[in-house]
């Protein structure tokens, strides 16, 4: 049985709230779901020394609360420290001096540590008897080994380097720490393929909360939506890939069509991208007013890896989702509830017969709601979650 009076720390690489990406979403399930079944403190690294917003957005959810700011300046003083290492470039970034002291000095008080993503896990591993929780999120490896091919040379670099790196480092956990879970089968294969024996990695997906809302795909062909953090790496590969690629030609037929990229941060190569038939929004304070708008939602992914939370959160909400092999990773789709491309010739004639088509685009919709509440829904992934702790 659970012993419900355990006391975790919860150690997250960034904030758990406002929930505006994928990892804060995936951080705050994990929380979530932790606040359930035990008392969480809560000790997060974020770029912010205001981090007001953070602390009333989990002070449900977390008995105390621990911010640690370290600067962009710090974090690349690190990285080229890191050169010198064989840690991953993207953990030896957030590793400091003063967390290593509060987790040392405070570790023995907790009868269990769960590390959201491998770049917490140095500060715990080999400190206490503690249970340790380790979610891998993702195979980091995987989406570094796409990233590295589709990427500006600065990037492509960087990710090479790390690459390698994390395919030792994820090995290492594996190896050293006993619960340790991930977000779908195919990232969990993915890093079992490098391995010579079987390997204990749980499968716990990302839920979709019911919003209560439902949209039906608009019956005009006027919008296109892309949703996501615009300054992550495969966000900013997709929508360039998009508007350079693939809607110019859609927009040969559709004279009014309009693609409005909707999310917090969008970098200089996005903000570039803007025209009056691309709009890019930044961030928005309602999210679903753009849905119910949209003739059909995309996500062109051509790199990343886990569940695209874009993608389920969308298709809770009834719409019409377009994507590629790589945005469908993880989703057992078998009954055509998500759109799925081989390639930007596949995605042009599927969009252009979706906006052709409004009726099979509510059909579509339709079958997404249904999917997300069969197999993504809070009391199926809290289940799983259950089963892990549990071991």
């Amino acid at each position: 049985m659970l012993n419900k009076n355990r006391k975790f720390l919860f150690l997250s690489p960034k904030p758990p709230y406002p929930l505006n990406d994928g990892g804060k979403i995936r951080s705050y399930q994990s929380l979530y779901f932790l606040s359930k079944i035990g008392l969480v403190d809560v000790l997060y690294v974020s770029e912010e020394k205001d981090n007001l917003v953070v602390e009333r957005g989990i002070k449900s959810i977390a008995n105390k609360i621990y911010p640690y700011y370290i600067s962009k300046w710090r974090r690349l003083i690190n990285m080229f420290l890191g050169l010198f290492g064989k840690r991953p470039l993207r953990n030896r970034m957030l590793y400091v001096s003063i967390i290593q002291k509060w987790i040392n000095d405070n570790i023995e008080n907790y009868d269990a540590i769960y590390c959201q993503t491998l770049r917490m896990v140095d500060y715990v591993i080999g400190k206490s008897n503690a249970d340790i929780y380790v979610d891998f999120v993702d195979a980091v490896s995987m989406n570094y080994e796409k990233s590295a091919k589709n990427s500006s040379l600065l990037h492509s670099v960087f990710y090479r380097i790390d690459y390698k790196r994390l395919c030792w480092y994820e090995k290492f956990v594996l190896e050293n720490v006993k619960h340790s879970s991930i977000i779908s089968n195919v990232d969990k294969e993915y890093i079992a393929s490098r391995m010579k024996a079987p390997i204990n990695l749980c499968v716990i997906g990302n839920m979709v909360q019911s919003t209560g809302k439902q949209v039906r795909p608009a019956e005009n062909e006027n919008m296109i939506l892309f949703v996501g953090r615009m300054d992550y790496e495969p966000n900013v590969i997709a929508v360039t890939n998009f508007v350079r690629n693939i809607f110019p030609y859609i927009k040969s037929y559709f004279p009014l069509l309009k693609f409005y990229i909707v999310g917090a941060s969008p970098c200089s190569r996005v903000l570039k991208l803007a025209d009056k038939d691309v709009i890019v929004t930044g961030f928005v304070d309602d999210i679903y007013d753009f849905y119910a708008k949209a003739t059909i939602v995309v996500a062109p992914m051509l790199t990343g890896a886990g569940i695209q939370n874009k993608i389920i959160q969308a298709m809770e909400l009834g719409c019409c989702v377009v994507t590629t092999t790589i945005g469908a990773e993880g989703l057992d789709i078998q009954n055509e509830e998500l759109v799925i491309a081989k390639d930007a010739n596949d995605m042009m004639k599927k969009i252009h017969y979706l906006l052709e088509n409004p009726c099979e685009r509510a059909k579509i919709g339709e079958k997404a709601v249904a999917y997300i509440e069969k197999t993504v829904s809070e009391s199926i992934i809290f289940n799983d979650f259950m089963n892990f702790v549990n071991n």
